[in-house]
């Protein structure tokens, strides 16, 4: 408690402090060693960290994404990628896996959230974009997007190289400071053609790491149901298990209903 309290003693003097350009070094040290003790985490600042290794606690709870979680895995560790796009179609993992992410960011403190609506949510993303942190790097991650809102994603990015405090072009991990995430959910009522036309489009996206979620089949439900009952401690009669796996279409929906329909049929073990 002592060391905490010098170190917040020191924060009040040097925030009436004059900085000149060469005070920056002092100030991260500084800055380390007081996220250091209130983390409770050595060079907590330490922008090194891998990012990848997130990607471990997905694999255990997001079904059938092996490839696409391998993928996001190797984008995260890049340090060149600071745009990454997840595309696919509902409930295959998207949203799931983006979750998981904001729960393991080596600094929790420094995700922000967006769920997409309109060009409005623009402004938001600006001003997330004026207040990045400078301790250890920061996680932006909006969800919800639709092919319709491709163009936004380079006017993110267009924001974000206009700032050359954020905008990391040297492929040093240790000076990434910023990663977005963008998940974008495609339509899987529409026909084929116009499907595979939007998905398409998406990896298309420019200055982004594009990865694609596959699309759930019937036989992919199954594990669906285990894993929810597993989740909830519920048991399941077997025509139950067969009665949801015939009123779920794995295609449109993957395991988004499935959840609601365990609860329903099951009962508690």
């Amino acid at each position: 408690w002592c060391c905490l309290f010098l170190v917040l003693c020191l924060g009040l003097g040097l925030s009436v402090w004059r900085w000149s350009p060469e005070d920056s070094s002092f100030w991260e040290m500084y800055n380390n060693q007081y996220h250091s003790i209130v983390h409770n985490r050595p060079n907590y600042c330490d922008r090194s960290h891998r990012l990848g290794n997130m990607v471990t606690h997905c694999r255990g709870q997001v079904l059938h994404q092996k490839e696409a979680l391998d993928e996001l895995e190797r984008a995260l560790d890049n340090a060149t990628f600071q745009n990454i796009a997840l595309i696919g179609s509902s409930g295959v993992g998207k949203s799931h896996t983006a979750r998981v992410l904001r729960e393991q960011f080596p600094w929790p403190e420094n995700v922000k959230t967006v769920s997409w609506r309109d060009s409005s949510s623009l402004l938001l993303v600006k001003s997330i974009l004026n207040n990045i942190v400078q301790c250890g790097q920061n996680l932006i991650l909006i969800d919800n997007m639709t092919p319709q809102d491709a163009e936004f994603v380079s006017a993110i990015d267009e924001l974000i190289r206009g700032r050359e405090d954020i905008a990391n072009s040297t492929g040093q991990p240790h000076l990434k400071r910023l990663t977005v995430l963008f998940i974008f959910s495609v339509n899987r009522l529409q026909s084929d053609d116009q499907f595979d036309a939007e998905m398409e489009a998406l990896k298309q996206l420019p200055r982004t790491q594009v990865i694609t979620f596959a699309s759930f089949e019937p036989s992919n439900l199954l594990d669906c149901i285990r894993r929810e009952a597993l989740l909830e401690n519920i048991q399941l009669d077997t025509n139950k298990v067969d009665e949801i796996i015939k009123g779920s279409d794995a295609r449109v929906s993957g395991c988004k209903s499935v959840r609601a329909k365990v609860l329903m049929f099951g009962h508690s073990v």
